[in-house]
């Protein structure tokens, strides 16, 4: 199969759906985590405060 002369919008967009499937994929793993779930509830995620900036930047 050769994708010389397929659209490159299919396959960013493909792409693009690859990499959110692996953002929930692994959002789903760390909730799985032992721990996980009361740190983000606490707010500080191993030894990390979470603020609003630094939900900010990160969304960036």
């Amino acid at each position: 199969m050769t994708y010389q002369n397929d659209n490159p919008r299919l396959l960013l967009s493909i792409l693009w759906v690859f990499i959110i499937l692996n953002f929930f994929a692994r959002d789903i793993h760390e909730l799985g985590r032992p721990g996980m779930l009361e740190q983000m509830i606490s707010g500080t995620i191993d030894g990390v405060i979470v603020t609003e900036m630094l939900m900010l930047i990160g969304a960036a």
